[in-house]
């Protein structure tokens, strides 16, 4: 038994020294999901918050409401700034984020979920493009070949030179 913790307490120690929140020792101490929501407060982050709902629903008979509705609160509220983060870099000029914000509306209306505004993929996307990301360019020209509402060859053409000519070879077998 003494092995047995003295290698739990080695695991430990090395996850902690690495920063990453060990929830699995609450499972040998006493838990509670106030001490998951401390633990992820040195992270804070929509995956830390994650785990500890996580953890919560595991040991839910230790967790009250309260705790449940703080870490998904927090959550919530964490996600919330990070979009607003993301759209704030995209308006100052960051390719990736730009490209990010494209590619979470393109797979939304690749699911049919909430496809309010199909456009937001495309203009996200060209914007990237615009910024100099070669993917970027590459996926506004796959929308403006394929896509029914913005079907546009001799358009797309254009983005798969500007994505080849940046060095994305998959643009370069596109190119006509």
């Amino acid at each position: 038994m003494k092995k047995v913790l003295l290698v739990f307490c080695v695991i430990v120690s090395i996850n902690v020294a690495n920063g990453k929140c060990p929830y699995f020792c609450h499972t040998y101490m006493s838990p509670t999901c106030e001490d998951a929501i401390n633990e992820c407060k040195k992270e804070d982050t929509v995956e830390s918050l994650e785990r500890a709902i996580s953890f919560c629903k595991k040991l839910y008979h230790s967790c009250n409401h309260d705790d449940m509705s703080k870490l998904k609160k927090r959550k919530s509220e964490l996600a919330a700034q990070q979009e607003q983060d993301r759209y704030a870099k995209c308006r100052n000029g960051n390719a990736d984020a730009c490209f990010d914000i494209g590619y979470e509306e393109f797979e939304k209306c690749n699911a049919f979920e909430n496809c309010e505004n199909p456009s937001e993929a495309l203009t996200y996307f060209s914007k990237s493009c615009n910024l100099k990301h070669k993917v970027g360019c590459f996926n506004t020209a796959m929308i403006l070949e394929q896509n029914l509402f913005f079907k546009n060859p001799t358009k797309a053409q254009e983005y798969y030179r500007k994505s080849c000519n940046m060095g994305y070879e998959p643009a370069c077998f596109k190119v006509k």
